[in-house]
């Protein structure tokens, strides 16, 4: 039986071995998936990655250009299914138009909007958004939150509305959790692990200041910064003027292999940010049995409290010092939260189960829309 052709817009780079994105990391694990053998697919590479800092005019020739691109592999693949990854904003704008075009032309249309919790700030944009969302066959979301948005402030029907969450806990990160949690020791040393973008809205500031607190405590900790951003030099430098070169040690975007190490050595998974919408790194983390600190924005909250980690109010650096100690000295309760952690990772985001949701949903719908 010929496999049914499905093609994804998402993050597709050819140096796959250093993922510096949300994004990327769905499209790379989907793509090393049974998803791949099951349907015939074609994959469109279309990562802007500044594209919000970059002038509109740039960013509009960008976009013409990727749409022009989708519209030639689209004419000349003939998909029976679209998936299409999106951020926020102009790049919502940009997938999104690929999904209306797509849909002009037959085939069935699922968008997977990865953003925070403003989908598009510009309120006359919105109107627009509404009006690509009713070219969707379905709208894949991985939070209630994002849900009731796109339901409440976008008018999607519920119906369209389909859950199904990140699916980052992969087999070798949760095997990783298992032994971490079986083995599970009384630690000398806390080790701590921030993993994203650095750049003002990540909470780089409260990620410093909060190390530079623990030190003043007199608490025995080691704090990893991967990532790269406009602010890594700034804060290197914070680092050295503060005496805190010794504790924090500072890398670039890790390969798999070696994020994995990281995660294995690591107790807490540090993230402060301003914005989110289901944050990739968290779910890696806590599927290593870390346990996450972090702030109550975006999708967080679905799936992070107090039973199993440490959710803060962002911005709130006196707030976040104190959680953050008092988690790192009771050590009766932190087995518990670690453990916990691990079981919503296992119970909520295992790639298994998830991507069986995704190739269920897209079967389907390919079938709805031939019947129509």
């Amino acid at each position: 039986m010929r496999k049914k052709k499905v093609l994804i817009v998402g993050s597709f780079p050819k140096d796959k071995n250093h993922v510096t994105g949300g994004i990327q990391k769905n499209c790379s694990i989907l793509q090393n998936s049974s998803f791949f053998e099951y349907f015939n697919v074609k994959t469109i590479n279309i990562t802007n990655p500044d594209s919000e800092k970059k002038r509109f005019i740039v960013r509009l020739i960008l976009g013409i250009r990727n749409t022009i691109i989708f519209l030639y592999i689209l004419l000349l693949f003939r998909p029976n299914a679209v998936i299409i990854f999106s951020t926020n904003n102009w790049g919502l704008l940009e997938k999104g138009l690929m999904g209306v075009i797509g849909k002009i032309f037959g085939s069935s249309i699922i968008l997977c909007p990865r953003a925070s919790e403003s989908l598009m700030e510009n309120n006359i944009m919105k109107k627009v958004v509404k009006f690509i969302f009713s070219f969707a066959d379905y709208l894949v979301c991985q939070g209630e939150k994002i849900s009731n948005i796109i339901i409440y402030e976008y008018g999607v029907k519920k119906s369209k509305v389909v859950l199904i969450r990140n699916w980052t806990a992969t087999k070798p990160l949760l095997e990783i959790g298992n032994k971490k949690i079986k083995s599970f020791l009384q630690f000398k040393k806390i080790n701590i692990v921030f993993v994203g973008w650095l750049e003002k809205t990540k909470g780089i500031e409260e990620l410093l200041l909060s190390a530079l607190a623990l030190k003043e405590k007199k608490i025995n900790f080691k704090l990893w910064v991967v990532g790269d951003g406009s602010q890594k030099l700034k804060m290197e430098n914070f680092s050295k003027q503060n005496n805190l070169f010794s504790l924090i040690e500072f890398t670039s975007w890790q390969s798999e292999l070696e994020l994995r190490e990281i995660y294995k050595k690591s107790h807490i998974f540090l993230l402060p940010s301003w914005t989110e919408g289901l944050p990739n790194s968290m779910i890696e983390a806590m599927a290593t049995g870390c346990v996450p600190v972090v702030t109550n924005v975006g999708n967080i909250s679905d799936f992070i409290n107090e039973s199993n980690g440490v959710l803060v109010k962002p911005k709130q650096l006196d707030e976040l010092i104190e959680k953050l100690i008092k988690l790192i000295i009771n050590e009766n309760n932190f087995l518990n939260l670690a453990t916990a952690s691990y079981n919503t990772a296992v119970n909520n985001f295992s790639t298994e189960k998830n991507i069986k949701k995704l190739l269920n949903l897209v079967n389907y719908s390919i079938s709805k829309n031939k019947s129509n």
